[in-house]
């Protein structure tokens, strides 16, 4: 496929693509709008300032990434700004009038337009409100999402875009914090430090941000090898970004017609959904220890590479290594070409055979793709194991209703997803009242075994779901001169 236009490059926000910025550490700021008449001014300023990064310069740094030594780091640094649903209402309060045609994203994007705190935390299987980190049951209008290299360049960053903004006047900080972070407003989140590229592996040791989507007409022209390797994950750019066509997994109804297409100033956009989830891997490494007999698997690893569906290093479980892993994964198409015949190898309710099933139904799944961009947070269990820590989760689609909720509901917390028994997905899946999770696991003779009741691994400590403008959006819908 040809590759996108420069225009397209120059448009889009850089976290929306496969790789996603390139970061070592980075901070998700919180904020409010409290002078709406003059914030559109600020974000007109904002637009125009080179702070927020697009797609082109994003590109760029990624090469000059690439091109660095092994073990050398070079300064980096990129923002992206998003804003909730109220965050667009306060933006069209200060516009005036109705040009951005709020209402009809209650018709084409239902979920977001409610709000993640808003809808019925149960249909996500979620904690109730009152169990969320204060800072997400505030009202949030924005949200700066800056990554690089460095927690002083980010600051550096972060303090200059909050200037241009009026911060202080025209925007607030949420005046509540969410530990492990101390200062209020923010989050912030760090690679792993046994892993000195810029990506990592989350705190329960597998490798993250692994088979990503690759985009046609960016992946395919930046990196092309792997484009061409991992062919299951061939993406169409609506997938990913707005437009009047996206790949719904369920049919518009006729009768909405046009009432359906969303505003055009939202093309070229994105969906953020932010989710702060915090990892139990005391209870990780005890569930695994005790459980493995049971899943039929002859160590505590193992079972916790068939719940992954990968060993921690990417390789993939099957009959010829069901019994240590693999150094190192190596060839990503063999690493990537799943063919899910035998259930006593890879479990029904494996992580990546949930979330990407692949073979299990490949065109079903093809629309059902979302770009992940989060960080770990906390520190090492090894050096402070009473210590909060977890994922900063973030992940962009052209729709919240078809992506990411769609996979958490449909797919992670049914048991009968992708057959039947086949239970829940450990890393994901919600509790949520009145749910008990299990697992279901074939032993040699075929026979099934069911882990019943298993305690929370991952819980879901608040978030927001949020809109990513174009640059051109920032500058001219949404701004004003």
């Amino acid at each position: 496929m040809a590759p996108v236009d420069a225009n397209f490059r120059n448009n889009v926000q850089g976290d929306l693509f496969s790789r996603g910025f390139p970061k070592i550490h980075e901070t998700y700021y919180f904020f409010s709008i409290v002078q709406e008449t003059v914030f559109p001014q600020k974000l007109t300023d904002l637009g125009k300032s080179n702070e927020i990064s697009n797609l082109t310069k994003v590109l760029d740094d990624w090469k000059k990434v690439d091109a660095t030594p092994k073990g050398e780091i070079i300064d980096v640094c990129n923002a992206l700004i998003a804003f909730s649903m109220e965050g667009l209402r306060k933006i069209q309060a200060g516009l005036g009038g109705d040009d951005l045609k709020l209402a009809k994203i209650k018709i084409s994007d239902p979920a977001f337009f409610l709000g993640m705190k808003q809808e019925d935390p149960s249909k996500m299987h979620d904690p109730p409100l009152e169990e969320w980190h204060p800072l997400f049951g505030q009202d949030i209008h924005g949200l700066l999402k800056i990554a690089g290299s460095d927690p002083a360049i980010i600051n550096t960053k972060l303090h200059n875009i909050k200037a241009i903004l009026g911060h202080g006047t025209v925007i607030n900080d949420i005046v509540y914090s969410s530990e492990p972070t101390t200062e209020n407003s923010r989050v912030d989140g760090q690679v792993r430090p046994k892993d000195k590229q810029l990506n990592g592996r989350e705190h329960f040791g597998f490798e993250d941000a692994i088979s990503q989507p690759l985009l046609e007409g960016i992946d395919d022209i930046d990196r092309p090898a792997v484009f061409a390797k991992d062919v299951l994950m061939h993406t169409a750019q609506r997938v990913i970004t707005a437009s009047n066509d996206p790949p719904g997994l369920h049919p518009k109804p006729e009768a909405q017609g046009n009432a359906f297409k969303r505003p055009d100033w939202m093309f070229d956009g994105s969906f953020l959904v932010f989710r702060k989830l915090e990892q139990d891997v005391a209870g990780f490494n005890k569930f695994i220890e005790q459980n493995h007999a049971k899943a039929h698997c002859d160590n505590a690893p193992l079972f916790a590479a068939k719940l992954m569906g990968r060993w921690p290093s990417v390789a993939q479980v099957h009959p010829s290594s069901c019994n240590f892993e693999k150094d190192i994964a190596t060839d990503p198409k063999g690493d990537n070409s799943f063919k899910f015949t035998d259930n006593r190898i890879c479990p029904m309710a494996a992580h990546i055979r949930k979330m990407n099933p692949r073979d299990d139904d490949l065109q079903f799944a093809l629309n059902a793709r979302i770009i992940r961009s989060g960080i770990p947070y906390g520190k090492e269990y090894s050096e402070a194991p009473t210590n909060k820590r977890g994922l900063l989760f973030a992940c962009y689609q052209s729709s919240i209703d078809n992506g990411f909720r769609f996979l958490q509901i449909a797919w992670a917390n049914k048991d009968n997803f992708p057959r039947d028994n086949a239970g829940y997905d450990v890393f994901v899946a919600q509790r949520g009242p009145h749910v008990k999770l299990t697992c279901n696991f074939e032993g040699e003779d075929h026979k099934v075994t069911t882990i019943s009741d298993i305690s929370s691994l991952v819980t879901m400590k608040g978030g927001e779901y949020f809109f990513v403008p174009s640059i051109y959006a920032l500058t001219s819908k949404l701004g004003k001169a």
